[in-house]
């Protein structure tokens, strides 16, 4: 207790020495522009209390006091006021406690007393005191007086010059380059020259932090004396800062007063990088290219006297291939019309036949590293998003007879109609590059019905073709694959599946056409082979709305598909005059023509997939369809027409000079398909009974249990094509492609929906394996079962579709070119082989004996072509050596043991030989044949000067005498 009175006794007079009205315990704040009447203009310095220290203060030499009024916001020099609630107290009031107020509204009709803090105040006599606590946030001040005063930096009056008072906000320049070396940003003091004693501190900031020296880590700063109203700033400095906003920002000061500045005052910002001009980048599947503008702010310097050569390239990178570019690396350079550096790059949504919605993609564009200037390496532009927008693919079959479902009709349409047909074709006036066309020529199936046996696929400047129709004589009916296209192929992939009955024709649009071969035998014709297409179509989205033909046009309007080439909408009874429509003029006919390279459908862009870091700019990189043949596909050899002969005398088809089967062609001609319309057959199968038949190997298909309930696959319309086929052939031998026709019709389904893909680690959407891997050949000929993908056949068959009798051997039926070779038309270093019963295997070879019977048998490698169709390496022969003769007995073999019967091929010179088909050859008489060697009448043996004479001798050279050599 005693301490406790000790401490109060001693605390008594160290009150009394606080008092605050004696002179050292209060500060002056010496402000004239408190006054509650000064409201400060945008380029003053605003008054902010916050970092006051806590104490007792007198204003202005004690003549002010704080308001005890309101005082609505911007007055008092700053632009939230404090004013003070209640009334000033008297002498002998002493200290009292009082609430400071802050105001945030313009008007006093608000409580224009939105904060309060603690305050108190003592009256001195002739002076108040107040003690203070600092504001809370800036710009806010108390105020102190309530007399007019003279504007900041304006002189005379009873105000004093702190600083010169800037009117207007610094201007930052844009960049300019230095002697094609450098670049710098000028920043403009807005304020009049010819001033006396007046400065100015120039600084920097980037995004709101100031600016230093990459160097040094010092503050970059310029003072501006004098009349000196620009300072600039090497752009050197903005190293690590690009990407970043820039602003220059002022203090004015008097030089005499050097210490005293007034407020910063800041420019307008300018953004340092590249940016993208384009605001909302969307692109559709079925919609045209976007161009995206890319802008660098900054000149890009370089030492070179050629400002068009100073650039920068970027990359583009982004983890998906749902968007793809016209290039991976751009270059941004000077843009001589707009006076701006510029690059630029188009994007398209990639057309991957997957109904993936609506999503959203990050663009970022690579760290720049080759581009030699400090400042530019290591920069990472913000990216940017692309919005792609998925369109569904048209998808078009034909098959049997053919029987048709079309791009929104789905039911059944039977074509009954030989002789070359438009299927179907995009014809787009807004972009005439769009032009995937399809082409097939119908004859009769042996004396069943028409059927496909030949189809064209051509888009811009690629143009394929597969032909069953053309028959040489003694031969079957083979799958013939060429290319129509003057330059050959550009992005186009052809591939067969590992049947040799099912090949792909995949365009970099993404538009895929199948043909699935078959060979018929007809009624009573057991030794006679005709060939059947089915023909698969999948349409990109782009195609959507401009399509024509018997498969509809495409218009999501499943009731006007049958629209004419003349215009006219037909009844599904007068399918055969709608067919009738869209027959090929002679003149339009792709079929055996060489189209002639079109430079407009090369102006269209290469786009590029920049995925993961991976740069891929090949036409075939933007085939969605180049890997979907379950994984297994081989490419096709194919052969190419010239403008000169039907077929080019090469070692990839060598049928050019064999003429079609005349039979053939006069039975084809003179055909006219009468389809029987009742039941039951000539065999006796009635309706119920067909009905059971199609019904039931429907069931059988390979992908039956995987899509027997899709929505989008009508069962029914397969069923009456099956029953229409049952009806005219009297068996279920067609039944084979109903079958395929629903597999396909599975696949389109399943892998249209994104659902059911899988992606690897490099992004490629993997597709559904229950629709690809499970899916077999040829439905397994129908002579055996399918288990995930693998035929396991009937006892009896083998090869991957069950095709093969093992009861049977494998034979041929004709060598190509009548087994004939002439080494002046055709290397000879290759021959085709038709054969019956093969299968591709690793073991498959040919075997050449000499046809004296004399030396061993010399085994060649070979190459299945397609199902009916080996090609075989010729070994090397005298006749590449000068010689005029050799013949060889050909087998072909499938386990490299067991050969079958040999037929003759005969290579020969035909400037002295003459051989028929049989292998039979003589001399002809207008030519000599001297050590072995062929010679044309008349030449001259220029060492011996001797001549080929045959009228003298056709086995030596004779003397040239007094004769004329021509």
């Amino acid at each position: 207790m005693i301490k406790m009175v000790g401490f109060q006794l001693l605390f008594l007079p160290l009150v009394v020495a606080l008092d605050p009205c004696l002179h050292g315990n209060h500060k002056p704040i010496d402000e004239p522009h408190r006054s509650a009447l000064f409201q400060p203009e945008s380029t003053d310095r605003e008054i902010c209390d916050r970092h006051l220290t806590e104490g007792w203060y007198v204003f202005n030499g004690g003549n002010d006091t704080i308001p005890t009024h309101c005082v609505t916001a911007y007055h008092c020099g700053t632009r939230f006021p404090v004013w003070m609630k209640g009334s000033l107290p008297s002498v002998r009031d002493g200290i009292v406690h009082r609430e400071s107020c802050i105001t945030l509204a313009l008007s006093t009709s608000a409580s224009c007393c939105e904060l309060t803090m603690d305050m108190r105040v003592k009256n001195c006599g002739s002076f108040y005191v107040y003690y203070l606590k600092p504001t809370p946030f800036c710009p806010s001040g108390y105020c102190a007086g309530e007399t007019y005063t003279c504007n900041t930096g304006n002189a005379g009056g009873q105000c004093k010059d702190l600083y010169p008072k800037m009117t207007n906000f610094p201007v930052l320049g844009k960049p300019e380059v230095v002697s094609n070396s450098t670049v710098r940003f000028p920043c403009e003091v807005q304020y009049p020259i010819g001033q006396p004693d007046v400065g100015f501190e120039v600084t920097w900031t980037v995004d709101g932090q100031t600016l230093v020296d990459p160097t040094t880590g010092a503050r970059i700063v310029e003072q501006l004396t004098g009349d000196s109203r620009t300072a600039y700033l090497d752009y050197n400095t903005l190293k690590g800062n690009l990407g970043k906003t820039l602003k220059c920002r002022v203090r004015s000061y008097y030089t005499n007063t050097s210490h005293i500045h007034s407020d910063s005052i800041t420019s307008d910002g300018y953004f340092c990088g590249i940016k993208v001009l384009t605001e909302r980048i969307v692109v559709d599947e079925k919609g045209p290219e976007k161009m995206v503008t890319v802008e660098s702010t900054l000149p890009i310097p370089c030492n070179t006297a050629h400002v068009e050569e100073c650039k920068i390239t970027f990359s583009l990178d982004t983890h998906t291939k749902d968007t793809m570019f016209s290039t991976c690396n751009y270059d941004i350079k000077l843009d001589p019309v707009t006076g701006k550096y510029l690059g630029s790059f188009k994007v398209i949504a990639t057309k991957d036949f997957v109904s993936d919605g609506t999503r959203t993609h990050e663009i970022s564009f690579k760290p720049i590293t080759d581009f030699n200037h400090l400042v530019w390496t290591g920069y990472n532009v913000h990216p940017v998003h692309v919005t792609t927008v998925s369109s569904d693919h048209g998808h078009c079959n034909a098959h049997g007879d053919p029987h048709m479902l079309g791009m929104d009709y789905r039911g059944n349409t039977n074509v009954y109609v030989t002789g070359e047909l438009t299927l179907y074709e995009c014809k787009s006036a807004s972009d005439p590059t769009k032009c995937l066309q399809v082409q097939v020529r119908t004859w009769p199936c042996g004396n069943y019905h028409p059927c496909i046996c030949a189809l064209v696929a051509r888009e811009g400047n690629d143009a394929v073709q597969i032909d069953m129709c053309e028959k040489r004589k003694n031969q079957h009916a083979v799958p013939e694959v060429t290319v129509l296209s003057e330059r050959g192929l550009d992005g186009t992939t052809i591939n067969r599946d590992r049947s040799g009955k099912k090949f792909f024709i995949n365009f970099p649009s993404g538009a895929r056409v199948v043909a699935s071969t078959y060979v018929l035998s007809p009624r009573g014709h057991p030794h006679e082979k005709d060939g059947m297409i089915d023909v698969d179509i999948q349409a990109p989205p782009d195609n959507k709305g401009c399509g024509q033909g018997i498969c509809g046009l495409w218009n999501d309007n499943p009731h006007d598909d049958l629209i004419g080439a003349n215009g006219h909408h037909y009844s599904h009874s007068h399918v055969t005059e709608f067919a009738e429509t869209w027959r090929i003029k002679p003149s339009e006919s792709l079929f055996n023509h060489v189209l002639s390279y079109q430079p407009f459908y090369s102006t269209q862009h290469t786009y590029c997939t920049c995925s993961n870091g991976r740069t891929d700019c090949t036409k075939k990189s933007k085939n969605p369809n180049k890997h979907n043949c379950n994984g297994k596909c081989k490419t096709v050899r194919v052969s190419r027409l010239n403008r000169h002969h039907y077929r080019r005398y090469s070692d990839d088809d060598i049928d050019g000079e064999e003429p079609v089967d005349d039979i053939i062609i006069q039975k084809r001609y003179n055909f006219n398909y009468k389809p029987r319309d009742v039941f039951p057959t000539l065999n006796g199968i009635d309706e119920a009974q067909a009905k059971k038949i199609c019904n039931d190997g429907l069931q059988k298909s390979t992908l039956y249990e995987r899509c027997h309930d899709e929505p989008g696959i009508n069962k029914t319309a397969l069923i009456d094509s099956c029953m229409e086929d049952v009806k005219a052939s009297g068996s279920d031998m067609f039944l084979v492609t109903q079958m395929s026709a629903f597999d396909s019709l599975c696949q389109n389904e399943v892998m249209k929906n994104i659902n059911n893909y899988k992606k690897n680690p490099d992004g490629d959407l993997i597709p559904p394996l229950d629709v690809t891997d499970h899916a077999c050949p040829n439905q397994c000929s129908r002579r055996g079962t399918c288990i995930y993908g693998q035929c396991n056949c009937n006892s009896g068959y083998t090869s991957v579709d069950c095709s093969v009798n093992l009861n049977d051997t494998h034979n041929i039926i004709q060598i190509r070119g009548n087994g004939l070779c002439d080494i002046r038309k055709r290397p000879c270093v290759q021959t085709n082989v038709i054969a019956e019963n093969i299968m591709e295997t690793e073991d498959m070879t040919c075997g050449f004996q000499l046809s004296t019977g004399s030396g061993t048998l010399e085994v060649q490698p070979a190459e299945l072509l397609s199902a009916w169709e080996i090609i075989c390496s010729v070994p090397v022969h005298n006749v590449s050596k000068g010689s005029s003769l050799q013949q060889y007995n050909l087998s072909i073999s499938l386990d490299g043991t067991t050969y079958s019967a040999a037929q003759m091929f005969t290579v020969y010179d035909s400037v002295c030989q003459h051989c028929d088909s049989t292998g039979h050859c003589n001399l002809k008489t207008d030519s000599c044949l001297i050590d072995g060697h062929c010679y044309q009448s008349g030449y001259l043996n220029t060492q011996h000067n001797k001549v080929c004479d045959p009228s003298v001798s056709q086995n030596h050279w004779s003397d040239p005498g007094t004769r004329r050599i021509a």
